[in-house]
Formats: structure tokens, C-alpha cells, sequence
């Protein structure tokens, strides 16, 4: 973020009127506001946090008056906390959050915050579940429409391992390898009402399998998935 992109949050330009963050905050009566990254943030952006912290309000570049006092903003660290911080929920009084607990963001602003959750990296089994998960209403979508799809142990294994340590490009993983190959397949007319597609691995790629009356058939090899 550059010094630009942090003043057209506050200041009026050509994409909002009041700036994106105070337009944001003004049309919705409760919301969540998400920074990712904070501690990558340029530090224009502190002194703007600062102030929503201290007043619970921000004046944007054309005097409006944005009222954040029913809005609750979440920060995300890629640093991960020190100390005494559990490793997931909020800190005890017992282990009282220090600013040197939040490496990567001024102390001061680390001491006006209200909690922290300190997240651990997901183990396999648990984001082979989230695949799972994932996958539910994509299969219910195809059983509307008369498709039963159904995805291996070593495919969601595969799909697990791909994600592990990114599970925000899950959703996208699913499209490339699952929903558009799938798609393709509707639209060309090789796949009808009452079959059944098994989505496996060939080697180390994703593939789509059709079942008919127990004999399976290689439909289509998906294109490399995107990074």
C-alpha cells in the first residue's frame, strides 16, 4: 500500500464519494472491516487507526464526519505473536498482551486493540475436512441438476496438500479443477441427467471420471490449475 492508495481511503476521488474506507463504514449500520496484512501497511495508515481507536470517528478529506462506533475492525499479522499469548482465543488476564507480543506494528497502536487470536497453520487432516467441506454444495448443485459427483480419498488429498499453506486459493482450486471442467462437459453435451462423475488424480493431476453401470470412463484431464 502507498501513500496514495491510503489517502483515497479517506479522501474523495473518482471510485467514492467520502473515500473508500468512510464510504464503506457510512452505508452499513454494523460492519466488519478486514486489514490484512497490517503489519505490511504503509504507516500513513497508523495515524488514521489512531483515531478511529481514540475517537470512534474519522474526518475524510472533505470535512464529512464518519461514525465507527459500531464497527469492529480486524487486523492480521503475518508476524506472529510472542509472549505469553495462547495459542488460539483471547489472552488471560494471566497472560496480558504486551505491544512487543505484536511484532510488526507500532506499540502503541498494538496496546489500543481489544484482543488477539493467534491462529496455528492447519495440520492436513484438518484441511482434507475443509476440502470436504467445500466440496458438499458444489456436489449438491450437481445432484440439482441430476449429477452425482463424488470425490476420492486421494483426490481430496491432493486438493488438501495444494492448499495447505494457502487455504485462501481453495475456492479457486475447486474451479479450475472441479466446476469448470465439469461445466464443459454439461455444456458439450457428454455428460447427462443420472450419471455419475468421480473427480480422482491421474499422476499429479485432478481428473474427471464418468460411471456408467459400473464402468468408468476418462472424460477430461483439467488444464494446470492457476497459482
Amino acid at each position: 500500500m502507498d501513500p496514495q492508495q491510503v489517502a483515497r481511503l479517506i479522501d474523495p476521488n473518482a471510485e467514492s464519494h467520502h473515500g473508500a474506507l468512510a464510504e464503506a463504514v457510512r452505508q452499513h449500520a454494523a460492519p466488519v472491516i478486514l486489514l490484512r496484512h497490517i503489519d505490511r501497511a504503509h504507516p500513513d495508515l497508523f495515524p488514521i487507526l489512531r483515531t478511529v481507536f481514540d475517537n470512534g470517528t474519522l474526518t475524510t478529506g472533505d470535512g464529512g464526519r464518519i461514525d465507527f462506533r459500531r464497527a469492529v475492525i480486524v487486523m492480521t499479522l503475518d508476524t506472529p505473536p510472542t509472549g505469553g499469548v495462547a495459542p488460539i482465543g483471547y489472552p488471560s488476564p494471566a497472560q496480558k498482551l504486551r505491544p512487543a507480543d505484536l511484532p510488526g506494528i507500532p506499540a502503541d497502536l498494538a496496546e489500543r486493540t481489544d484482543g488477539v487470536i493467534r491462529f496455528v497453520p492447519a495440520s492436513l487432516p484438518a484441511m482434507r475436512r475443509i476440502v470436504r467441506n467445500r466440496f458438499t454444495p458444489l456436489a449438491a448443485r450437481a445432484a440439482a441438476q441430476g449429477i452425482r459427483l463424488a470425490l476420492s480419498d486421494r483426490a481430496c488429498d491432493h486438493l488438501a496438500r495444494r492448499v495447505l499453506h494457502r487455504p485462501e486459493t481453495l475456492r479457486r482450486l475447486l474451479v479450475d479443477t472441479v466446476e469448470e471442467p465439469l461445466a464443459a462437459l454439461l455444456v458439450g453435451g457428454r455428460l447427462a441427467a443420472g450419471e455419475q462423475v468421480r473427480i480422482a488424480t491421474r499422476g499429479s493431476r485432478i481428473i474427471l471420471q464418468r460411471i456408467r453401470s459400473g464402468r468408468t470412463k476418462h472424460t477430461r484431464r483439467n488444464r494446470p490449475e492457476r497459482h
